[in-house]
């Protein structure tokens, strides 16, 4: 696909770096939040691959090829920001701990991302049509 070849390193480093057990996940979380950079990063790099997942399964077409990569950087700075409020694990209203991935706590603030892009590329270009006066019904009706 044409779409890919932009984001082709990204697809390399989330082949790389595959998704991680959640115990594995919660242990660079822990080691991330104490300061440990190498973790932060390593944790940074596993989530590349559900980026880029969110991302090829919401976003389509040119607007892949020219938004992609600012998305998905911008996935990262969002992930990063999120770390230190991630509850590693949640009580339920039983009573009951339960843990669940970083990624399914990014979930909701990686499409607000992506749709974010997606309004803003929409109003720009419906703001083009106007000014450019390409869609002025009321003049062309009476005519």
């Amino acid at each position: 696909y044409w779409y890919r070849m932009k984001l082709k390193p990204y697809l390399l480093i989330a082949r790389k770096h595959p998704k991680l057990t959640p115990k594995e996940e919660r242990t660079l979380i822990r080691c991330a939040r104490k300061g440990d950079i190498d973790s932060r990063k390593k944790l940074m790099l596993h989530l590349s691959g559900f980026f880029l997942f969110r991302i090829m399964t919401t976003v389509h077409g040119s607007f892949l090829v020219d938004k992609g990569e600012d998305i998905f950087q911008e996935c990262f700075l969002y992930a990063d920001s999120r770390l230190p409020r991630y509850k590693l694990w949640f009580k339920k209203k039983d009573g009951t701990y339960v843990s669940y991935r970083f990624s399914t706590y990014l979930w909701k603030g990686v499409t607000g991302i992506m749709m974010r892009h997606l309004r803003s590329n929409k109003t720009k270009s419906l703001n083009e049509e106007i000014i450019s006066g390409e869609d002025d019904f009321e003049a062309s009706y009476f005519e």
